[in-house]
């Protein structure tokens, strides 16, 4: 099951989530494996059924409040908030080594592009969305500049390592 790394209030936890035939498949950072569906939607209130944790045992449902920001994913349940967002990615070495050059960090389709031509962005500001299996991957500026060379376009589909822009460092 693929894993993935979130940064949240309490820290960095990770997740492990799959498409099944009727939901998802959730593996825990406590290492338990759940199934998970969304039985109702109005807005932004889902209700999730989860499936039982030992035979015999009805399953739980539970209703939250999820909201996407950005690349973040907002969730409100029993009077708290939890905001997942997925670490920013550094490349090897440090913004430096990059040169300001943002590349695509796997295969796929730019499901968003974020920026324009000439827009000053901070060190992990988003940039672009790029799906891949309806995934959505943020890709996220490595260093705070202005972005120039933009070369991806909504709709584009682009190869792992391909340069989407380039950041040019502020003076």
């Amino acid at each position: 099951m693929p894993e993935t790394r979130y940064d949240t209030d309490g820290g960095e936890v990770a997740i492990g989530v799959e498409r099944s035939a009727d939901g998802w498949r959730v593996r825990l950072p406590d290492g338990r494996d759940l199934g998970a569906r969304v039985v109702r939607r109005a807005g932004p209130l889902v209700e999730i059924a989860v499936d039982p944790a030992a035979p015999g045992v009805p399953e739980a449902r539970f209703a939250a409040a999820v909201v996407r920001a950005g690349s973040s994913i907002i969730v409100s349940y029993r009077g708290r908030v939890y905001r997942f967002q997925q670490p920013t990615r550094r490349p090897e070495g440090g913004p430096a080594a990059s040169g300001g050059v943002i590349k695509a960090p796997c295969g796929g389709i730019v499901a968003d592009l974020v920026v324009a031509e000439g827009q000053i962005v901070d060190a992990g500001d988003p940039v672009a969305v790029i799906e891949a299996m309806k995934v959505m991957t943020p890709v996220d500026a490595p260093m705070a500049g202005a972005v120039r060379g933009l070369r991806a376009e909504r709709g584009q589909r682009v190869e792992p390592g391909e340069e989407l822009a380039r950041i040019e460092a502020r003076v």
